[in-house]
């Protein structure tokens, strides 16, 4: 059985600034991953200063891989998981986002194999009543 780690988010995101959450990558194997490399990408966003905080109609791949070296070539261990912080790679204007469409994507090498597999996983926000922001999954849809 091939490795699938598990991508979500983990704490919830400051109103003020929806980069401010994390999120967790898991290897819930009994062997480790080596060779980790974890990429934010921002798809769409919604910019400005209005109360239409639903995601867009349309959001096209647009993107760009963004990854702090610090990310890369990272081992986690069985049962183990490792907390990123979206906000220290995207690069967008937090107060003025209404909604954001993102991917994060976990390339690895399993412990014996001597090829690189990867698991990307979509997710939108949501603004909560209280006015924090809420990460979403997006079914992956093969894209």
């Amino acid at each position: 059985m091939l490795p699938r780690p598990v991508i979500e988010p983990s704490s919830p995101s400051e109103a003020s600034n929806p980069f401010s959450g994390t999120f967790k990558v898991a290897n819930s194997q009994v062997y480790p991953l080596e060779d980790v490399r974890i990429e934010a990408e921002l798809w769409c966003a919604k910019l400005g200063r209005g109360t239409d905080t639903s995601p867009p109609d349309l959001c096209p791949h647009v993107g760009m891989p963004s990854s702090r070296k610090a990310w890369n070539q990272r081992t986690i261990g069985p049962d183990a998981a490792y907390q990123i912080n979206i906000g220290e790679v995207l690069y967008a204007t937090p107060g003025a986002l209404l909604s954001a469409d993102l991917s994060v994507k976990v390339s690895y090498r399993p412990w014996v194999l001597p090829f690189h597999l990867s698991k990307e996983s979509r997710f939108y926000s949501r603004r909560k009543d209280d006015g924090t922001i809420e990460w979403l999954q997006r079914p992956n849809d093969g894209a």
